[in-house]
């Protein structure tokens, strides 16, 4: 056998069936080992842990281990790069043809397009280099990758304090010295890392606080729901793990436990799971769709996950508002996104310049024209709508257009989304969005159960089908669906005959009320969906999607309503509205309110 002696130091403190002497060791290793230990060995999980510690406290205060100049210099990579970079800007800056605008915008798009990769590429030159410091950031155990460029490579463009790019290349690294020119233009990036310093946490935690109230309904209240839905990820990502397969993929039956070891057969597939976007418990969320935690087990009955998803999502945001400062500002490409981009989307603001347009009826594309004050004017049937900038657009003309669809980049409005593709789609979508703009702020299984708390509300417009509720009430969707009967009139629809009705029953992630469009059919015939239940008549409700700071506000109980905001107004209201309040919800406030039965099992009690 061939191998180094940190792989026999680590394997020796390992169980034999975990031992592996090929195997790179990094941050993402070590957490998938010990997953495995919690998995196969629990009993002995503090042991190895023990040992781990003990093994790396020992060769770090052992190891003849000191930083060179070599570990400083760059690499062939970033010379060659940045030697072709700064041609290219000198031939913008040279330009005479061009104005003072067109001058920067190009620089940007120049710059700004090559800064994933050189942050990339410069970290992998330094680990083939030999560079001690470049391990150590590969490996996980300190740094970042943007660091790293910033020290050896070329941070290529900052941003200034309004998070917008600084039109001046930045071609050298901190090892070798800026220039006066890049010196003054980084300047920018550094008093951006100390202003983010100092507003930060109050930033964060006023957002954190927001997402734990809207939060504060994600307690898982039964074991199983039964639910037959589930939505579509791609089978290899690894937040699949934990998560239970809904529907037989390869030799993997359904119901199976996703594991590690799974993935890499389901890599390439597309795979449906169970999910808290498609549960369908009688109020929260129940333990099989919230799948295995972070504590290696199902949540228990009581355990509050939409609570402790905000606190993660908000002290991740918060330590990456922070981070600013190491980065020193350094911009990213056109895709880049700020804290202030997350609390956006959370709070859905009608103006956003980084706000995808929404398309807002169907027809073709018959032209994109240039506005008389800027912008462009996209054409679709007999409405125009109107978007800022030429590169964001993604149709052009002939394009077949459903309501709902995207016609530039950027991050969707969750309302415009729900009022189209229904509160399935935009789940989804919210979903998708809040990965995007977080970034490695948050996973994939937090975002879920964030997007069902924040994508939940409805507005009556006819009290027939929906229960006990007035016209205009903006209730929850989920409390509504509880006790949903599909209307009079209701048939099961074979799918391709289905459009341009209304869901009765949830299907997938698409949720009862949803408009069967193109879009639906081509989803539901990929995953071999063939027949659903359907009504020809518009829903006795329309999506209303409230803003993270109005969620604690539209709370039914009235007691909990006095955690969040307007305090006067909302008691007045219940008051109106002789509102009551139960301490035994899966609110905690009326409980903390009224000290009930405080320390006791909520399993004897039966409080769910």
């Amino acid at each position: 056998m061939k191998t180094t002696v940190g792989q026999l130091l680590i394997n020796e403190a390992l169980p034999e069936d975990l031992r592996d002497y090929s195997r790179t060791w990094d941050k993402q290793t070590t957490k998938q080992v010990m997953r495995q230990v919690a998995e196969k060995h629990p009993e002995d999980y503090r042991e190895i842990s023990r040992r781990l510690v003990e093994l790396g406290q020992h060769t770090v205060a052992s190891a003849n281990f000191s930083f060179g100049l070599s570990d400083f210099t760059p690499g062939k990579y970033k010379k060659l790069k940045t030697e072709m970079l700064r041609r290219k800007s000198q031939l913008i800056i040279d330009n005479n043809k061009l104005t003072p605008k067109q001058k920067q915008d190009k620089l940007v798009l120049l710059l700004g397009g090559e800064i994933d990769s050189m942050v990339d590429n410069v970290l992998e030159d330094g680990v083939k280099g030999g560079s001690r410091l470049a391990d150590i950031i590969k490996g996980g155990a300190k740094g970042s990758s943007s660091q790293y460029n910033t020290t050896v490579g070329a941070p290529l463009m900052v941003l200034d304090h309004k998070d917008d790019p600084v039109p001046i290349p930045i071609l050298n690294s901190v090892s070798e010295g800026y220039d006066p020119v890049e010196y003054w233009a980084s300047a920018y990036g550094t008093r951006k890392g100390l202003m983010s310093t100092k507003i930060a946490t109050q930033d964060a935690g006023y957002f954190g606080k927001k997402l734990a109230l809207a939060g504060q309904r994600g307690v898982v209240t039964e074991e199983d729901c039964e639910s037959r839905n589930g939505i579509s990820v791609e089978g290899g990502d690894p937040n699949n793990v934990g998560t239970i397969l809904q529907a037989k993929t390869g030799s993997i039956p359904a119901g199976t436990v996703i594991k590690p070891e799974h993935l890499k057969q389901l890599k390439g597939n597309d795979v449906i799971v169970r999910s808290p976007i498609t549960c369908q418990a009688g109020q929260g969320i129940c333990s099989r769709c919230a799948g295995i935690r972070d504590s290696g087990n199902f949540p228990a009955i009581g355990d509050n996950i939409g609570v402790s998803a905000a606190t993660v999502l908000g002290e991740k945001l918060s330590q990456t508002a922070l981070n600013v400062k190491h980065g020193g500002g350094a911009a990213g490409d056109k895709k880049h996104y700020s804290f202030a981009d997350v609390t956006n989307l959370f709070e859905m603001p009608k103006h956003n310049i980084k706000s995808a347009v929404v398309a807002a009826e169907d027809g073709v594309v018959k032209d994109i024209t240039e506005a008389p004050a800027g912008g462009y004017n996209i054409h679709i049937g007999d409405s125009t709508q109107y978007v800022r900038n030429k590169d964001d657009i993604t149709v052009k003309t002939g394009d077949h257009i459903q309501a709902g669809d995207l016609l530039s980049d950027g991050i969707p409005n969750p309302k415009e989304l729900a009022r189209y593709r229904g509160i399935g789609g935009a789940r989804m979508k919210f979903m998708k969005s809040l990965q995007e703009v977080a970034g490695k702020a948050v996973n994939r299984r937090n975002a879920e159960v964030m997007s069902r708390i924040m994508i939940n509300h409805i507005k009556v417009t006819n009290t027939k089908g929906t229960g006990n509720y007035l016209t205009g009430d903006i209730i929850k969707y989920d409390d509504m669906v509880r006790d949903y009967v599909p209307r009079e009139g209701s048939e099961m629809t074979p799918t391709g005959s289905s459009a341009n009705r209304y869901l009765e029953q949830p299907v997938l992630h698409h949720t009862i009320g949803s408009k069967v469009d193109n879009r639906m059919l081509n989803d539901l015939k990929q995953k071999g969906i063939k027949d659903i239940l359907t009504h020809n008549d518009v829903p006795d409700f329309e999506p209303e999607v409230q803003r993270l700071y109005d969620h604690s506000q539209r709370d039914p109980d009235w007691m909990a309503r006095m955690g969040g905001y307007k305090l006067k107004d909302k008691l007045l209201e219940g008051t109106h509205r002789g509102a009551k309040s139960d301490p035994h919800s899966t609110s905690y406030i009326p409980a903390l309110a009224m000290g009930t039965e405080f320390g006791t099992d909520v399993k004897k009690t039966g409080l769910y």
